[in-house]
């Protein structure tokens, strides 16, 4: 199709009123708010990868654990094969906080790759409908980067010291690489799209999306899951995780 440019001043208002946006989402859901200001959460929403495209179910991923053995946590253990601890419905809502928390900005990210990946089917877009997608495809890259961004400056660092999911090299850490990377290419080529320097085509985007797509719905489930109740008390004392200063 022909080319479409993006005025800076369309670029930057987006921009700055989805950085203002998501600093708000910062404020409203920090995670040294108590639990108590937030409902008591049995399980979360998940939404899994179908064949070749997206789809969302609801599963009781962070339920809390039937295991019926004495609660043992010594505070210091990396073992996740120990014993899972029973927890009571109190406990489960205090070290469930954090995954709550984590899977409202991730809701946020769901949402909006299901509407590119909508919107990108369409294999002759207007000029109006493919500047909207510039937009939002801008958009999401800065705020997935951001995201990121704090999260290994100020979440990863403290849980890493006992669990092994938040250390550098390790799961959750080489998901974030392989997704920054699909987002860095995403961003360049849309704000080549962005400048009229290069034609803007679904082709293109659904082919860059496809790259990194998996992996970061694999990411949004497993960081919300090693965020969960049952895991946390594994590693932290319910005094211990009161104390957990992210």
């Amino acid at each position: 199709m022909a080319h479409v440019k993006v005025t800076s001043k369309d670029f930057l208002d987006s921009l700055n009123s989805s950085t203002l946006r998501l600093l708000c989402l910062s404020v409203v859901t920090n995670f040294r708010l108590a639990a108590d200001d937030y409902g008591s959460f049995s399980h979360l929403r998940y939404r899994r990868r179908m064949g070749s495209g997206i789809s969302s179910t609801s599963a009781p991923q962070l339920s809390r654990s039937d295991d019926h053995s004495d609660r043992q946590n010594t505070g210091g253990t990396m073992d996740k094969d120990s014993s899972k601890p029973t927890l009571s419905p109190a406990e489960f809502h205090i070290y469930n906080k954090f995954a709550v928390q984590m899977n409202y900005f991730h809701d946020q990210f769901r949402r909006t790759w299901d509407e590119l990946q909508k919107m990108s089917k369409k294999d002759q877009p207007s000029q109006s409908e493919a500047r909207a997608m510039i937009r939002m495809g801008l958009q999401f890259c800065s705020e997935l980067h951001m995201h990121h961004r704090f999260e290994e400056r100020h979440i990863y660092p403290v849980l890493s010291r006992r669990m092994l999911d938040f250390q550098p090299h390790h799961s959750l850490s080489k998901q974030h690489e392989k997704i920054d990377a699909g987002a860095d290419q995403m961003q360049r080529y849309l704000e080549q799209c962005a400048s009229g320097k290069q034609a803007f085509s679904t082709t293109e985007i659904r082919k860059i999306m496809g790259n990194f797509g998996s992996t970061l719905w694999s990411h949004l489930d497993d960081e919300v899951k090693a965020l969960g109740a049952e895991n946390m008390s594994k590693y932290w004392s319910l005094d211990e995780f009161r104390s957990l200063n992210l």
